[in-house]
């Protein structure tokens, strides 16, 4: 199913958990899987926030753009996909 947005990219604030979001911020996880509960699309922007943010420290973030999405895929459940990430900027 193909769907049309014409210059319609939308940036998604997403909270990760802080050993998935080490796996990002290291490049080691280039992807993530999430209900699509955003109607997330390539070419759409995630901020991904470390959560949860240790005391004391500025909240790391990533900012990366959908490369690739795997949708109706066996294997993930219904309502999930998968999304390739380009990172785009490493936040401190």
């Amino acid at each position: 199913m193909t769907r049309l947005r014409i210059n319609m990219k939308k940036e998604h604030e997403l909270k990760t958990d802080y050993l998935f979001f080490a796996a990002a911020w290291s490049g080691d996880k280039p992807f993530e899987i999430r209900k699509n509960d955003r109607d997330f699309h390539t070419g759409d922007i995630l901020i991904l926030l470390e959560y949860p943010t240790p005391k004391n420290y500025a909240q790391r973030k990533i900012k990366a753009e959908i490369s690739f999405m795997l949708v109706e895929f066996d294997g993930l459940c219904e309502g999930y996909v998968g999304m390739g990430l380009k990172v785009l900027q490493r936040i401190c």
